[in-house]
């Protein structure tokens, strides 16, 4: 399987045989600074260990592109020997509804060519393109237990996925949780590539697989607290008590919290946590601290809910 992922780029840092194109459209160099299009390779490679990239950057440094970039990657990929486009941007605020009708000549064009077509449609809830399209497979994040649970309109051609936060190595290996609609669209982009071997029969897979086949924004929308149910693992040896604990919080973390933490209220809206927070800062001083190695995948945005949860999670990682 051949995924091309239209994005801000890559960290040019990570080396793998399976990025097998570069193609930059913008006027700085492929190098991602932006993290986007890196945590989007993160996800998605994790989960398709098997597949070759193609990386297309449209976004630059401050993550804006123009219709006309947009295009060219697109155009570019038509005779490319590539099963799905994954586009996790959403083009909003159109001036010209003549580019719009280019964006469907290429799409169209894709499609002809046996390309699937994986679009988010803009965490902003408003008009967005090309994951409007008939012929695109646009994507809606949602709260899921699993990523095994997705939602498809048939009519629509639309998907909603889990867009839980997942924590990841983003640009310089820094440790960020990553969730959206365009976290959704690697989740759907690595789903669809794994359980499809044949690309024609992707829609045939969405139709008999999906748990729900019609849904409105109300069922989207569901309540943060719908990622707090589920199984919490808590078997394993308690290592250090809640007071030692709490003293480093106080004493190590003190500019990231508040009396709320202590008390075991929510913490945190879990979309922007690595901005507000500084993910990494707290992972690093607590490694520091207690002499352990926090890799992503030991990551769990319930441990950050309050500071019950993160005593769990300390003694958990103190196992590991």
């Amino acid at each position: 399987m051949k995924i091309a992922i239209i994005d801000s780029g890559i960290d040019s840092r990570i080396e793998s045989n399976s990025i097998i194109s570069k193609r930059n459209y913008t006027s700085e160099t492929i190098n991602d600074k932006l993290g986007h299009g890196t945590n989007m390779y993160r996800i998605i490679s994790e989960r398709c260990k098997s597949a070759d990239y193609i990386i297309c950057k449209i976004l630059n440094d401050i993550g804006t592109s123009t219709i006309d970039q947009c295009c060219h990657a697109l155009s570019d990929l038509i005779d490319d020997d590539v099963d799905i486009v994954c586009m996790p941007v959403a083009i909003r605020n159109i001036v010209s509804y003549d580019k719009v009708k280019t964006i469907i000549k290429l799409c169209d064009k894709l499609v002809e060519r046996g390309k699937v077509i994986i679009c988010s449609y803009s965490n902003r809830d408003c008009e967005s393109y090309p994951a409007k399209l008939d012929n695109v497979i646009g994507i809606f994040g949602g709260f899921f237990q699993t990523e095994n649970e997705f939602w498809y309109y048939v009519e629509k051609k639309n998907i909603v996925v889990d867009f839980s936060p997942q924590c990841v190595r983003s640009i310089g290996g820094r440790r960020e949780f990553f969730s959206g609609n365009s976290k959704a669209c690697a989740v759907a982009t690595a789903m669809l590539s794994n359980n499809v071997s044949d690309i024609k029969k992707i829609y045939e897979y969405l139709m008999y697989n999906a748990y729900k086949k019609e849904w409105n924004t109300e069922d989207i929308n569901r309540n943060f607290n719908t990622i707090l149910d589920g199984n919490y693992n808590t078997e394993f040896k308690i290592k250090i008590n809640k007071a030692e604990f709490k003293t480093f919080c106080k004493n190590k973390l003190s500019k990231y919290i508040d009396d709320n933490f202590f008390e075991n209220k929510i913490m945190v809206v879990p979309h922007y946590y690595d901005r507000i927070y500084h993910l990494e800062d707290i992972l690093s001083r607590m490694e520091d601290y207690y002499r352990i190695s926090i890799h992503p995948n030991m990551v769990d945005v319930k441990d950050f809910i309050n500071f019950e949860r993160l005593f769990i999670a300390i003694n958990r990682w103190l196992n590991d």
